[in-house]
């Protein structure tokens, strides 16, 4: 089922949907999972028909990295560093395509994780970066 990344504010110009084919890894602050690209809009008119947008089919491969709010600040203390390195991306760090925020309405649940508890909605941290490796 895609799921639907909103920006991070000031992050990012876009909105994407994806969808989650298997978890590939998981560290210190987030668990990483690989995903097929489905649609991208411009963040302003989401209301607007999927941009035709040529970069979806020359996009390398991309994943998913997400945090919990346990460490959503180490996550964007990680997005930030991707951007002060960004001379270095897809040359010996992966390209780095924003920051967003996942939101779960009651009921919801995205690779295991629920959303809150009663009414209460949760919002996950995303980064979405190039595949890198196998």
């Amino acid at each position: 089922m895609p799921t639907l990344l909103e920006p991070v504010e000031g992050s990012s110009k876009y909105k994407l949907e994806v969808s989650v084919t298997n978890q590939i890894g998981y560290g210190r602050c987030g668990t990483v999972f690989a995903t097929t690209q489905e649609s991208i809009w411009e963040h302003t008119n989401l209301e607007a028909e999927p941009i035709d947008y040529p970069g979806l089919e020359y996009l390398p491969p991309l994943v998913l990295k997400v945090a919990d709010e346990t460490t959503y600040l180490d996550l964007g203390r990680e997005a930030l560093n991707y951007e002060i390195m960004s001379e270095l991306h897809g040359v010996s760090i992966p390209c780095f395509y924003g920051w967003f925020n996942l939101h779960l309405d009651k009921g919801e649940t995205f690779a295991g994780m629920k959303s809150g508890s009663g009414t209460k909605k949760r919002t996950l941290s995303v980064l979405v970066l190039e595949r890198m490796g196998d």
